[in-house]
């Protein structure tokens, strides 16, 4: 099947083979995370659950604004800088990366946690602990998006699905 498509569409043997590794990676993925989630729902409860799927939202949320689109940009210069063997820039770019990423999810986990705090107290223990692990969780999902974007980069495509999964 993988020779007639590519013999018919013309396209390239090595570009079809990492494409189906990726699709197969990313399927992959998507059917462990829907597996977790149903056994998370069932294992919590519904408000539990709707606690989790509320502290999920936020933490990707700031995780993009804390992020604003600079982890594309490892995609763009680390292949440039790896074929020329500018180790030192490759090294700077993606440590300039992780660094501010790192550190404005931290000030954005930290500003989330007390403003939600003053501006609407949690009324349990269970929600007081749901902000603090989303503060917390924060730069761990920054992190995971520089490293999938640096691997994307380096040209692992379908090991740069499993940072952000896992």
């Amino acid at each position: 099947m993988g020779r007639w498509l590519t013999v018919t569409l013309r396209i390239d043997g090595g570009l079809f083979r990492h494409a189906s590794v990726l699709l197969v990676a990313t399927l992959l993925g998507q059917a462990l995370s829907f597996l977790i989630q149903v056994v998370l729902a069932r294992r919590i409860g519904i408000e539990s659950y709707g606690l989790y799927a509320y502290a999920i939202s936020w933490v990707s949320f700031l995780s993009m604004l804390a992020l604003m689109g600079s982890d594309r940009v490892l995609v763009r210069y680390l292949p440039e800088y790896g074929s020329s063997r500018q180790h030192g820039l490759f090294r700077g770019v993606l440590a300039w990366m992780a660094g501010t990423g790192l550190a404005v999810s931290v000030a954005a986990g930290l500003g989330f946690y007390a403003l939600r705090r003053y501006l609407h107290p949690p009324s349990s223990g269970e929600k007081a602990g749901v902000l603090a692990w989303a503060a917390t969780i924060l730069p761990l999902m920054v992190v995971a998006g520089v490293t999938d974007n640096a691997l994307r980069g380096c040209g692992a495509h379908a090991v740069a699905t499993w940072p952000s999964r896992v």
